[in-house]
């Protein structure tokens, strides 16, 4: 409670620093200081996007693993997206925080912001010994060789840096582990390892193993 008020009390007061600030423009000649004031607004833009990464982050670890199916993670999230989504990873169930639909999120809307033409994602899955690993591919620019483990730095990226930090967060609660093995302009190639115990098929019949 007291976090939610305090992060209700500061937007209140950044908003209303970008309101007077708006007035002050709107009073002067701000062209020889155009460039001092765009940095002042994109400075109150990351303050609301901290702000916003933290109503959500602490939810994270808050409530107790569940079991996901995965297909209907991906039909919940990609609904949303107009990218054309090609899905096929078995149907498996995954231990995981309640947040894990973040994941998913996160990564089509990273795909979009920043795959540089992004037509076509897919989904699909691999089955190595006791490990399940579900595979996100785009076919976009990529990710450099240099970048591959920074994207996943909290702060590092064009704009806040905070999907990919908070993907790895949230899937560790379980154990889940998440890294990028794409090859550099051939678009992006995430790989989610999910250890044994963790995950299992999905049955319609409602047997599962």
């Amino acid at each position: 409670m007291l976090s939610g008020i305090t992060r209700h009390d500061i937007l209140n007061t950044v908003n209303a620093v970008q309101l007077f600030l708006e007035i002050a423009k709107s009073k002067v000649d701000t062209t020889p200081a155009d460039q001092d004031f765009k940095h002042i607004d994109h400075a109150i833009s990351l303050i609301q996007s901290h702000i916003e990464f933290t109503r959500v982050y602490q939810d994270l670890g808050s409530h107790e693993p569940v079991w996901h199916r995965l297909s209907s993670l991906i039909q919940a999230v990609f609904s949303r997206f107009s990218v054309h989504i090609v899905n096929t990873a078995d149907d498996i169930e995954l231990y995981a925080d309640p947040l894990v639909v973040k994941v998913f999120e996160n990564l089509v809307d990273n795909s979009i912001r920043h795959g540089q033409g992004v037509t076509r994602i897919q989904i699909s899955s691999q089955i190595h010994e006791d490990e399940a690993v579900i595979l996100f591919e785009d076919d976009g620019a990529g990710i450099s060789y240099e970048e591959k483990e920074q994207i996943f730095e909290r702060g590092y990226g064009k704009n806040t840096g905070l999907g990919l930090f908070f993907i790895r967060e949230i899937l560790s609660v379980t154990g889940i582990s998440i890294r990028e093995t794409g090859q550099p302009g051939t678009g992006v190639r995430f790989e989610i390892t999910i250890p044994f115990g963790i995950w299992r098929m999905h049955y319609k019949g409602g047997d599962k193993q």
